[in-house]
This record gives C-alpha cells, structure tokens and sequence, in this order.
C-alpha cells in the first residue's frame, strides 16, 4: 500500500514538474505548452516507475529507452517554414522534461522540481541573454513587419515580400504565417536593421508601399522601437 501511495505522489509531483517547465513556453505560444510538457514528464515517470515495481528491474533501462524515444516526440515539434526553422528550444525542453519525470519516477521527487525551476529560468534568462548580445554584436535592432493577404494567394504574397526584401537590402531573421478563420494569412518578418541607421524609417516605409501594390495583399503592419504601428488598408 505504501509503494502505491509513493508511485501516485510522485506522478502527481512529475505533473506539477511538468507545469513548471511548460508555462514559460504558453506564455511565449509555443507549440509545446503546459499540457504537453505536463504529459511527457507524467509518462516518462509512468515508464522508470515501472521497473521499481518489476523484480529485478533496471530503472536505467527503462529510462535509455525514454531518452531515445522521446526524440521522436520531440522531433515532431520541430517546423521548417520557407527559411525559418522553428521549435528547436521546445524540442529541447520536451527532452529536458522527460528527464524531470524520470527523476521522479526514480525515486527523486525533489531533485525533479529542481531541475523543472532551474529549466524554466534558463529558458526565461538565456532568451533575453542572446537577444541582447546579437543585439550588442551586431548594433542592430529589430522590426516586425505584419502582412495580411487572401489565403489563397499566400505563395505569391511570400514571393513578393521576398523579392521586396532582396531589391531593398533588407536583412530578415524569420518569416512565419498563421492561417485566420476569416480566409486570410498573416505573414510576420523579423527585419534585422542597423539601430543607428538614419534610413531606416524611410526604407521601411518605401517597402510597405511597395508590397501594398498588390491587389492580393490587403493589410501591412509595421512595428518598431522607435516606429509608431502604421496601419495601411
């Protein structure tokens, strides 16, 4: 009776593991939130829990085969879109969630809510760190440039920003689309530009002009730090 209630508090322990690791990436909307970190560190724990109730059962066995297998999971999350690729960190952090939940189900319920904090703050603190030192090593800053088209017309809207970036210089990080229930697209470009440079307003704003030209292109947002949100119809 005492192993049942010992396995049922460590699963319980493995979810709230999990919580703690998904809810830095439902606040950052990433693919991987709450329910899916919650998830895999209860199963990983379900899996290295099973062999302490086995005879003769090797926990490390069980927890290799967690390793492995959650790659696939974690696989899964990773999304290549045009010249973005995209889940990378949530794929890691999946991984890094599986190992919590074998901690728990091994035995180590304390160690597992350690490490479920000290991952939710490298992902909090190591974000801000990179951004900031691509920042200083590069003296550029960021700008969002947000595009509305037909859904049919998604490829050539793709196109167009892509030529439009090339025939102005433009630096871009990633371009990501989400699909709308009112039949259009939303295309998001991360522009990297020159934080001191005089033209970049200009630039910017010749470039929406540019691409609102296009009878299928029906909203462009631009959006800055030192830009005010210019919305074109």
């Amino acid at each position: 009776m005492q192993i049942e209630m010992i396995f049922i508090l460590n699963l319980f322990i493995a979810i709230f593991a999990g919580i703690i690791v998904g809810l830095e990436r439902q606040w950052q909307q990433k693919l991987a939130g709450i329910r899916t970190t919650a998830l895999v560190s209860f199963g990983a724990c379900m899996f290295v829990s099973l062999s302490t109730f086995m005879s003769g059962g090797d926990p490390t066995r069980i927890a290799a085969q967690v390793v492995s297998g959650i790659g696939f999971l974690a696989g899964g999350v990773i999304i290549r879109d045009g010249f973005s690729v995209s889940g990378i960190n949530t794929a890691a952090t999946l991984w890094c969630a599986a190992a919590i939940g074998s901690f728990v189900g091994a035995g180590y319920p304390l160690e597992g809510v350690i490490a479920a904090f000290m991952l939710m703050t490298l992902n909090i603190t190591l974000r801000l760190f990179s951004r900031k030192m691509d920042t200083f090593r590069s003296g550029s800053t960021h700008y969002y440039l947000s595009v509305k088209c037909l859904a049919e017309k998604e490829t050539s809207a793709r196109t167009t920003i892509l030529g439009a970036l090339n025939k102005f210089g433009l630096d871009f990080n990633q371009i990501t689309c989400g699909a709308e229930e009112d039949g259009t697209v939303d295309i998001l470009v991360d522009l990297e530009m020159a934080a001191n440079e005089s033209t970049t307003q200009q630039r910017i704003k010749t470039l929406v002009e540019k691409l609102l030209m296009k009878h299928y292109i029906l909203q462009v947002h631009n959006i800055g730090p030192d830009l005010e949100e210019e919305h074109r119809e």
